[in-house]
């Protein structure tokens, strides 16, 4: 299981009431934001008890209306269903006590005991709350799904299914932030308050984990019970215990002399390395570097391709995958280490939040010790960091930290919450580019429309433009780096909506809205996402002016859609709106995935093949799984259940392997056969 310890011990205050009062969500779902305004009853099943505030019990019926201070109970094997503005969903398990707080638009749900599902299908406002909490600790929700267990005084329990969201401790003494700590879809982290001291632990969990209160409600829609069911089938694979003294696995480095595949193809002996995953885990890994990332009782360390040890399993929190050059990270809840293919440790970063590594520097940002928000370069080659920058113009606290991107050409994009502001930065500190011109712009463009509508001017959620009824700016952050002169951001205040920058033009591609006659409308893709994919030793969510998006908010009855989609011919109006966004539909499938070498691989559902660059099936056979191409090779499986290497002409390079599934792991391919996993590296 993976696993990430969290230890935090100084915030500002600010922060801390923040952090208290609104726990913000970094959500993956998304849509228009709706007050929580009204609270219903929805309906009941079983023994369930009401009292309002003044403790004065009441009769539970069919959309009876909830108020702060209202609490609800439910007996043995008995369930409450509450209904907020339609599109957001709890439900109380059985032998479960809640209560209801509400101030304006601040909304908290107080778990006294047992469990709680929570749905949101659409975020919140930017100026609503809504959260979970005990007595000194807060799962904040703002568009996204889960449930919450408090099994008793002192913990709590939070597993995510859909979305992210930031959990946070608070020591009741001073009201200071003792731990926060992002956990995503398919991961569950263990809230600790004992003895005066937080602790916070991530881990993935497994499909047997969900309870059948849970379950009950992913059946009713067959796409996102599938969705997440892919999630977790995904954890399950990646789990598995340690072995003593490296045992389970055996390494080869190759000969270095050409074979010839079954076809006949003259191709270098492939590096193969495997393990039982019982004994310990391959995670992800890159044939150039030389490096495989693994896992081991929970915790991670590193061997080289010819499977000797060269970073002990010890650390908690797996931070950044091997590049090209064999340099990753790794962390140890407290502190991140970056380290080269040989092992080296070649620096440590207190607190980190983000980090990436490229052009043999490492960027990161933080909270430091001083409660701002840091950013640094470690340059790997000098020796030296050759930046860290206090960002002092924040002007509000956030445990968020700026979000940076790798290095390219010797610069960096960054962001931070604290001010809305994109800027590029060099190794040494000096600012390249900000976006104060672009706000500028934005602005005037956003008057003039404002003065031409006047009285008449319809009702805009200016989100859109970087605000909400008045202007304000937010460019959005980095959701990844710049991959062919384009990045995908996302803004800060509506975290949910995607959008492309052009790094050449420094200009700003938004599929938030698109323009019709009677105004603004949201488009297809408000409840979807942008997919990463790894090449060329780095983690990106284009490729170019490509992108899949991938819908996370489903609805019963409907299928599972992924659209590739290519950008390069949108038109938009002034402020950068796609105005043709179903021109620039590709190709649609139940599965796409982004990949390098020209080559997409896709399912229809019942088989797997390959897509090219323009979105059409390219001639070739159908497989029973394929995984992406990297650096000229993927793998197939046959029906037979043998998985082959094959080359960019579909030609197998190599013998068969026995295999239930396949996959592309960083920058190496994987076989998995039962228990046995096998690493594959074509040099």
């Amino acid at each position: 299981m993976r696993e990430r310890r969290v230890r935090f011990k100084e915030f500002s205050a600010r922060a801390a009431a923040l952090l208290t009062c609104m726990v913000c969500v970094l959500c993956a779902a998304c849509g228009n934001g709706a007050a929580a305004t009204t609270m219903k009853l929805a309906r009941v099943e079983g023994e369930v008890s009401v009292r309002d505030e003044k403790e004065k019990d009441l009769t539970p019926a069919e959309d009876m209306n909830l108020y702060s201070g209202y609490q609800l109970k439910t007996g043995k094997e008995s369930y409450s269903y509450i209904n907020l503005d339609s599109v957001k969903l709890t439900k109380m398990d059985e032998e479960s006590d809640v209560e209801i707080q509400k101030s304006g638009k601040d909304l908290e749900i107080l778990l006294h005991s047992g469990s709680l599902f929570f749905n949101v299908t659409e975020p919140l406002k930017e100026d609503e709350t809504m959260s979970i909490r005990t007595s000194n600790m807060a799962v904040g929700i703002r568009g996204t799904c889960g449930w919450v267990d408090v099994p008793g005084e002192g913990e709590m329990y939070v597993y995510i299914l859909e979305g992210t969201v930031e959990c946070s401790i608070t020591d009741p003494d001073t009201g200071e932030v003792a731990a926060a700590q992002t956990v995503t879809e398919g991961e569950s982290a263990r809230l600790v308050w004992k003895d005066g001291k937080a602790e916070i632990i991530v881990e993935n969990f497994t499909k047997e984990e969900i309870p059948f209160f849970v379950t009950a409600e992913l059946e009713k829609d067959s796409r996102f019970e599938e969705q997440v069911g892919e999630i977790l089938a995904a954890n399950e694979e990646a789990s598995g215990n340690g072995a003593e003294d490296g045992e389970g696995v055996s390494g080869e480095d190759g000969s270095g002399e050409e074979t010839s595949g079954e076809d006949g193809n003259a191709v270098q002996e492939p590096v193969v390395i495997t393990t039982n995953v019982n004994e310990l885990e391959f995670v992800n890994g890159n044939g150039t570097g030389n490096v495989i990332v693994t896992l081991r009782d929970g915790m991670y360390g590193a061997v080289n391709l010819n499977g000797e040890e060269i970073v002990p399993n010890k650390y908690s929190t797996y931070v950044r995958t091997p590049n090209k050059e064999g340099q990753f990270a790794l962390g140890d809840g407290e502190n991140t280490f970056v380290f080269d293919n040989q092992g080296n440790m070649v620096v440590e970063i207190p607190g980190l939040i983000s980090l990436q590594i490229s052009e043999n520097a490492a960027t990161y940002s933080r909270t430091n010790a001083e409660g701002r928000k840091e950013v640094g370069c470690y340059d790997m080659g000098e020796g030296r960091m050759t930046l860290k920058m206090e960002l002092t113009n924040e002007q509000w606290q956030s445990n968020f930290s700026a979000q940076i991107t790798e290095m390219q050409n010797g610069s960096f994009y960054c962001s931070s919450p604290g001010d809305l502001r994109l800027r590029q930065i060099q190794k040494d500190g000096s600012t390249v580019w900000t976006d104060e011109a672009l706000e500028a712009e934005m602005e005037r463009i956003w008057e003039e429309e404002e003065q031409s509508q006047g009285e008449q001017m319809p009702d805009r959620d200016w989100a859109n433009v970087g605000g909400m009824s008045s202007f304000m700016y937010d460019p959005g952050y980095p959701v990844q780096s710049p991959n062919g002169g384009y990045m995908v951001c996302a803004p800060w205040l509506e975290a949910s909506i995607f959008r492309m920058f052009d790094c050449n033009e420094r200009r700003y591609l938004r599929f938030d809205t698109y323009r019709l006659e009677e105004g603004f409308v949201w488009n297809q893709f408000e409840e979807m996402w942008p997919q990463s994919f790894y090449d060329d030793g780095q983690w990106y969510a284009n490729k170019g002016t490509q992108v899949v998006m991938r819908g996370f908010v489903t609805y019963g009855g409907e299928d599972h859609t992924d659209y590739l989609v290519d950008f390069s011919k949108a038109r938009t109006d002034e402020l950068g709106n796609v105005l043709n966004l179903s021109d620039l539909i590709l190709a649609e499938y139940p599965y796409i995935s982004l990949a390098g070498d020209g080559y997409y691989a896709a399912s229809d559902g019942e088989s797997w093949f390959y897509l090219n660059e323009q979105g059409s099936m390219v001639n070739s056979a159908r497989w029973t799984d394929c995984s992406g191409f990297y650096d000229g090779y993927a793998l197939v499986v046959e029906e037979d259940g043998m998985a082959y290497v094959v080359d960019k002409n579909f030609d197998k390079v190599t013998e068969g392997y026995p295999a239930d599934s396949v996959s592309r792991s960083g920058g190496m391919l994987c076989v998995r056969k039962g228990d046995e996993q096998t690493f594959i590296y074509i040099r």
